[in-house]
């Protein structure tokens, strides 16, 4: 996977792809247990918005959960320079 990995603010983060994978809630307590006890392991997967200084999350949504669970306002990101389109092929 190319580009970079940086720290992300949640609140900079389009989510129009949430609905195309079951959200598995028991997934997401542990999901952010894991990250609780070890840190954010793996970046979500996120590519430049049609809006300037936002992303489109393409992969990585329980993980952003999980954070948004735990109240985390920073998320490591893996940036793809490419359209939503792109990154979801």
């Amino acid at each position: 996977m190319s580009g970079e990995a940086r720290n992300l603010e949640r609140r900079l983060l389009e989510l129009p792809y949430r609905n195309l994978k079951v959200r598995l809630r028991s997934r997401e307590r542990a999901l952010a247990a894991s990250i609780e006890e070890h840190g954010q392991q793996f970046p979500i997967v996120v590519v430049p918005s049609a809006r300037p200084g936002f992303f489109v999350v393409v992969d990585g949504h329980q993980r952003l959960g999980a954070l948004s669970r735990l109240n985390r306002d920073l998320v490591l990101a893996q940036v793809l320079e490419m359209t939503p389109a792109d990154a979801l092929m």
